[in-house]
């Protein structure tokens, strides 16, 4: 009889060897993909804002849509970051069309290779596309062309 009643308490061990390292598990691994889309999202807004930014530079202001990005990204980016590591900037202009492009990686070195938890870093990479428009500089070139059409019609 005594042989039964402990076989019988022995389940409430092995329940808790399996059942709870999966439950912890599967926490953690839902707050890392938490910070992977949180990260992916905050990222592709940034990156657009930065390229929708870079093609209102004009030539009146003195500086390129690079020196902008490399100048403001600090501060467009901020500390909004947290479970993700600082995004590596690039800018490209091609004609009239400027491209931010940006990658980062998550952090999360805890319980890696450990429950069917991923190893190293969950890499992510934006993209923003924006055209060069010069709004006062159309604005002056539809009027010229008008008073150019006016005076040629009279």
């Amino acid at each position: 009889m005594y042989l039964d009643k402990k076989g019988i308490d022995a389940y409430f061990t092995v329940e808790a060897a399996l059942v709870i390292p999966m439950a912890i598990g599967t926490m953690v691994f839902i707050i890392y993909t938490c910070f992977y889309l949180y990260g992916r999202c905050i990222l592709t807004q940034d990156i657009y804002i930065m390229s929708f930014r870079a093609s209102q530079i004009t030539k009146e202001m003195g500086t390129t849509p690079q020196n902008y990005v490399l100048e403001n990204s600090e501060k467009i980016l901020g500390q909004r970051y947290f479970g993700n590591n600082r995004p590596e900037i690039k800018t490209e202009v091609k004609g009239k069309e400027i491209t931010v492009s940006a990658q980062n990686s998550t952090r999360h070195r805890a319980l890696s290779n450990y429950f069917l938890m991923p190893n190293g870093a969950w890499g992510y990479r934006s993209k923003g596309k924006a055209y060069i428009n010069d709004p006062p500089g159309s604005m002056r070139l539809k009027k010229r062309l008008l008073d150019l059409y006016k005076t040629v019609k009279e």
